[in-house]
């Protein structure tokens, strides 16, 4: 939805600059401003930049998705309101 605003607006010169700077949000905009693309192919290139695939350097734990970080969220703001209020 953030692409899909940002190519229905007038860019202006601070929004080149940063397309320039940042490709991603260029390649989104622009696919999101071709109306010959499917809504399919606007999402490869959703998908091409934010979700990609670890480095060989990096190590993923296999128990943690989503859901588990939800919910680890979840805790740490609750604790957190907990903390605040008055005893």
């Amino acid at each position: 939805a953030k692409f899909e605003a940002r190519a229905a607006s007038r860019l202006n010169v601070d929004d080149q600059e940063e397309m320039d700077i940042f490709p991603f949000k260029k390649e989104s905009v622009d696919a999101f401003q071709n109306a010959d693309l499917s809504v399919c192919e606007r999402e490869e290139v959703y998908r091409k930049w934010r979700c990609l695939p670890g480095r060989a350097v990096e190590s993923f734990d296999a128990d943690i998705d989503g859901k588990v970080v939800a919910e680890r969220f979840s805790t740490l703001l609750l604790d957190a309101r907990a903390a605040r209020e008055p005893l």
